[in-house]
């Protein structure tokens, strides 16, 4: 049976977690065996220019073509979860912080209205643009790493990023977050995964190679909240064959905009 706990954040009160050994895909598998940041001589925490310009290498090099993970170009892992903790519906603008290629757009495209995909690197987007072809109305986007923009406030219904954040120097999650309530309508919702289990206080390091980054549940619970995002709920996601790792899956909200009263 699942664990259910809870955690206090400063702004919300009372937020449900639940812990829960679930079988993780192969995707958020891959993403968990990442060997955490180490420190090596001459090498230095990134700044977040340095990491995406790194990650613009290794995309440079035919990331997710010579991926074991993404053969299958239009697999399903991750979708269910998405649906059910964002509910798309067909009303929906929907946005994907870091869309790769396009495989889970590919999947909730017919749920929504209208999608948009943004991405740090082009040839990810070149590819996404042959995939999506005929499948709806979406936009793709290249992105500075650290911004939403040209995104307009308050124009997206639901955002998500899937086995991304843990690759992103911890300052661009943080940006991230807050532009995610910038885009969102009030009301809006927002999904991402976190990996826990790793150093909490380890950053990206500026070196061309994957690396995976760990969070605690109150240093999500805070990133979130100081974006102005209210946190509904946090689930931990046991991961088979690693013992001490998990990943996180955040579900927060845009709160309402306070009601003006008339003078």
């Amino acid at each position: 049976m699942p664990a259910l706990s809870r955690l206090r954040c400063s702004c919300y009160g009372v937020v449900r977690m639940k812990t829960t050994p679930h079988r993780t895909t192969d995707v958020e598998q891959e993403a968990a065996s990442i060997p955490r940041p180490s420190s090596a001589a001459g090498v230095h925490a990134a700044t977040p220019q340095e990491a995406v310009e790194n990650w613009r290498a290794l995309h440079r090099g035919g990331y997710f073509r010579t991926h074991r993970c993404y053969q299958d170009r239009t697999h399903d892992d991750g979708v269910a979860n998405l649906r059910r903790l964002l509910k798309p519906g067909k009303d929906d603008v929907l946005l994907e912080i870091g869309c790769g290629y396009g495989r889970v757009l590919h999947h909730l495209l017919p749920d929504v209205r209208r999608a948009i995909g943004m991405d740090i690197a082009a040839e990810p987007l070149d590819e996404a643009r042959e995939l999506l072809r005929g499948c709806g109305d979406v936009e793709l986007l290249l992105t500075d790493g650290l911004s939403l923009h040209p995104v307009a406030d308050a124009s997206v219904d639901a955002a998500f990023a899937f086995t991304v954040f843990q690759h992103l120097t911890r300052a661009q999650v943080a940006a991230y977050l807050c532009e995610a309530m910038r885009v969102l309508r009030p009301g809006g919702r927002f999904c991402a995964q976190f990996l826990t289990g790793r150093d909490p206080g380890a950053d990206v390091l500026d070196t061309a190679q994957e690396q995976s980054l760990g969070y605690t549940a109150a240093q999500i619970c805070s990133l979130a909240e100081d974006a102005g995002l209210a946190v509904q709920t946090l689930e931990r996601h046991l991961i088979e064959n690693h013992k001490d790792l998990a990943w996180f899956w955040l579900l927060a909200m845009r709160p309402a905009d306070p009601q003006v009263k008339p003078a």
